[in-house]
């Protein structure tokens, strides 16, 4: 039997392998961030800094996240384009902390890095809001008949999904304060055909 996962939201995990240096150094400094809440009292916070990596201390770990994007467009989407990081920001999720769903408009590609997890601080929920003619019961749940998907973080993993697929955090149920290095991707270079031809040199 032959299948076609035809049209699919193509979502990357890995872990990134950063070095034991890099991961305390990046964790020193996200929790030094200041921090806001997006939503009430009960949301993940957000840095205040929408630009976290661009610290000249952190050139390293951005390139190195830049670099495993760029891989993973290499071996699996192949588009003819370079990337640039457009935004990045840490996110804080205290005990009994969530977020709702959500996309990054205005971007191609986003992700996220697990600095400081653990198995109880929440898992990221990813799901499809379009409209479905049939909604059936399956024998069991998988790729081809799901409308949700959830991924349990560990530390040092890294993702990369597109940056109009909603997704959300889950309730933080441990002690500990969760924290993760958000960030989104826009395509340079030429974007489109035709009459919708765009040439993007720089992001800024």
């Amino acid at each position: 039997m032959n299948t076609l996962n035809l049209f699919s939201k193509v979502i990357f995990h890995d872990n990134l392998k950063l070095s034991e240096k890099d991961k305390q150094k990046l964790k020193q400094v996200v929790k030094k961030e200041k921090y806001n809440q997006v939503e009430d009292k009960n949301s993940s916070c957000i840095s205040e800094s929408l630009h976290l990596l661009d610290d000249n201390k952190l050139n390293k770990i951005k390139q190195t996240i830049v670099d495993a994007f760029m891989k993973f467009n290499k071996e699996t989407l192949k588009y003819n384009n370079e990337f640039e990081m457009t935004t990045c920001w840490s996110t804080k999720s205290s005990k009994n902390n969530y977020s709702n769903f959500h996309n990054h408009t205005n971007n191609f590609y986003s992700g996220v890095y697990y600095i400081d997890v653990d198995e109880n601080t929440g898992e990221i929920e990813f799901c499809d809001f379009s409209n479905n003619t049939f909604e059936l019961s399956p024998t069991e749940y998988n790729i081809y008949n799901s409308k949700s998907w959830k991924l349990k973080p560990n530390n040092d993993m890294i993702i990369f999904f597109p940056s109009d697929l909603h997704h959300m955090i889950h309730l933080n149920k441990s002690n500990k304060d969760r924290y993760s290095l958000a960030f989104n991707f826009f395509p340079t270079g030429k974007i489109g055909i035709g009459d919708s031809t765009l040439e993007v040199n720089s992001i800024n």
